[in-house]
């Protein structure tokens, strides 16, 4: 498959010299005058990682048998491996393949996202190949309230201390398809994908050293490629609040 005499590719229990992952954050273009007047933050990010996995490996008999008897070919005069595999795996992701973050001068914040990943699944035991793709669009949005008060009086009957209100919103569509070939019958069908939309509010806001309140609005819709599987809507919204216990350095 890699074009390689089955003599070059050596033990192939050892995966040999791992295909370097990496990302990239460019904070160049704030360089440029007419961005640095505007923006804050100006990033643009990509990257990828790969991981590679063989599962159920052993040591073949009929191989050891050949060689014992001077020969490492079958009756079809195919080299014969010296392991045997159940699974072999192989999963890559760009995480973004390229993407945007930035942070205006009037503290909004926007984002833009596009992500691709792959998992291929060789089953050797039941000679079928699954993969399972699929593509993804991110939005952020996010903007700063700076010193924003609720309104609320303290014990002595003045405002208190204003804090930072953080709102941000996220919206994502993916699409995901999932198929299985067979690779002696040269047969591929779908067996599973979606398109999915998730939609993500929220608002949180420090009403003091110890107490967070927090806002939030999640729904996701998906709509599956198969018929035996409906469509699915769920929708999330509440309000929280998480006060932590701890002494912020005052007396009683």
């Amino acid at each position: 498959m890699e074009g390689k005499s089955v003599k070059q590719i050596g033990n192939a229990k050892k995966a040999g010299i791992p295909i370097p992952n990496w990302k990239v954050t460019y904070s160049g273009l704030r360089n440029i005058p007419i961005i640095n007047g505007q923006f804050s933050k100006f990033d643009i990010l990509h990257g990828y990682t790969a991981t590679y996995t063989a599962t159920g490996i052993q040591s073949s008999i009929d191989y050891f048998n050949r060689i014992s008897g001077g020969n490492a070919f079958d009756v079809n005069n195919d080299y014969i491996n010296p392991f045997t595999f159940s699974q072999v795996g192989y999963v890559e992701s760009f995480s973004p393949l390229i993407g945007i973050d930035v942070t205006m001068r009037n503290n909004m914040q926007f984002g833009l996202q596009y992500n691709r990943n792959r998992m291929l699944i060789l089953g050797l035991v039941n000679h079928t190949l699954t993969e399972d793709a699929n593509s993804e669009y991110v939005v952020r949005l996010g903007y700063i309230v700076k010193n924003f008060r609720l309104g609320m009086a303290n014990t002595r009957g003045s405002r208190g201390k204003g804090s930072d209100l953080n709102i941000r919103g996220d919206i994502s569509l993916r699409d995901s398809k999932t198929s299985i070939m067979n690779i002696l019958l040269n047969d591929s069908q779908i067996t599973g994908g979606q398109k999915l939309m998730n939609i993500k509010l929220s608002a949180d806001y420090n009403v003091s050293e110890n107490l967070n309140l927090r806002v939030f609005y999640e729904q996701m819709t998906s709509k599956y490629k198969i018929s035996t599987a409906f469509p699915l809507s769920t929708i999330r919204a509440g309000l929280s609040a998480t006060f932590t216990f701890g002494d912020s350095g005052g007396g009683f």
